[in-house]
């Protein structure tokens, strides 16, 4: 497969970037801290990295027979998508992306607009 048939699949089904970010919370409030972002995220998002959040899906009851998880995905507008979870082993926050652009650099563009947003919640 040649540049061109790359670049013709992605004219026709957009570029799609998959990236993953931790966040860690050191020290005796770590925990508490990673809780409260977790809360935050429940009480309802209207817009990350100014994509309007189209959907809300929430793991913590569990979902088409999955297990219960406290994992939280939010479908975007556009086909981007955000999912953030605590890690199982360490004091981070997992948060998943899942970004689509016409192109490569606007998929990397409302990737970094995405980041921003997630990055605020979790000062």
């Amino acid at each position: 497969m040649g540049v061109s048939d790359l670049e013709e699949i992605y004219r026709r089904y957009w570029y799609c970037l998959n990236t993953l970010y931790s966040y860690a919370f050191e020290g005796s409030d770590g925990m508490s801290k990673m809780q409260t972002i977790m809360r935050r995220m429940r009480e309802g998002v209207d817009a990350i990295g100014g994509l309007k959040v189209e959907k809300t899906i929430d793991y913590i009851n569990g979902i088409d027979g999955l297990p219960i998880s406290d994992v939280i995905r939010f479908i975007l507008e556009g086909g981007s998508s955000v999912v953030i979870r605590p890690s199982g082993t360490e004091p981070k926050l997992k948060v998943y992306f899942s970004v689509t652009g016409e192109k490569k650099d606007d998929a990397h563009i409302i990737e970094g607009q995405i980041k921003k947003t997630i990055d605020s919640f979790t000062k």
